[in-house]
């Protein structure tokens, strides 16, 4: 079912990204919680350099397979 709910997820990134980009100062943007990458995603489409960050190594890997950058690690370990 996660799965099938692709494209809701993704057009509701886009309106998200859409809305918020405009307000946002240049520069990269790092996603907290990307999941499988559908609002990284949305960001990178805009041309904007972004790296995602989960705690779900199943997750992570759906993300790269996107062709997205994603790391598997806790916030408090990111570097």
């Amino acid at each position: 079912m996660f799965a099938r709910a692709d494209d809701v997820r993704g057009a509701t990134a886009r309106a998200g990204v859409a809305a918020i980009a405009p307000r946002v100062p240049s520069g990269a943007w790092l996603d907290v919680g990307c999941s499988t990458g559908a609002f990284l995603q949305a960001v990178v489409e805009r041309g904007i350099d972004a790296e995602g960050l989960d705690l779900s190594a199943v997750a992570v890997d759906a993300a790269r397979a996107r062709g997205l950058k994603a790391t598997q690690s806790a916030v408090d370990d990111f570097a």
